[in-house]
């Protein structure tokens, strides 16, 4: 079963996103693990695999991977095979105006809301259609 993020590193997440000074805590990890996943799957009808997932690397652009506030944001990348990469924001506030940090162990889930900016679910399923026209192996 594949995921978008796993999280059984010391640091959770990927190696990557430990390297951009991204670090979960183990709670935050897994809740981010499956609300992105649900998001994404309910938006997109695409569900993580070995040719759709969140690239290793952060966004090509000035915008940190991990944005604090009263609206925090991961901005991240959607990558789908063979080379396409798309610009997203996993972003989640407090209903009680609490700031929650990736770090954070303690924290209520039900207190979040959470929404992912900038999917474009037509453009991930042109490119799906495309990458199984020119891929001969598939998922396993």
């Amino acid at each position: 079963m594949y995921k978008f993020i796993y999280c059984e590193h010391e640091w959770g997440g990927t190696k990557a996103f430990h390297l951009e000074g991204l670090i979960f805590s183990k709670n935050f990890c897994n809740f981010f693990a499956e609300t992105f996943t649900k998001i994404f799957v309910n938006t997109t009808g695409l569900k993580p695999s070995s040719k759709v997932t969140l690239a290793g690397y952060k966004q090509r652009n000035e915008l940190p991977i991990y944005q604090p506030g009263l609206v925090s944001k991961l901005n991240l990348v959607i990558w789908i095979m063979p080379e396409f990469n798309d610009n997203v924001s996993f972003c989640w506030k407090s209903k009680t105006g609490k700031i929650i940090k990736p770090t954070d162990e303690d924290f209520d889930e039900e207190d979040l809301e959470c929404w992912i900016e900038g999917l474009k679910p037509d453009e991930y399923w042109k490119q799906v259609a495309t990458e199984k026209k020119i891929s001969s192996f598939s998922d396993s």
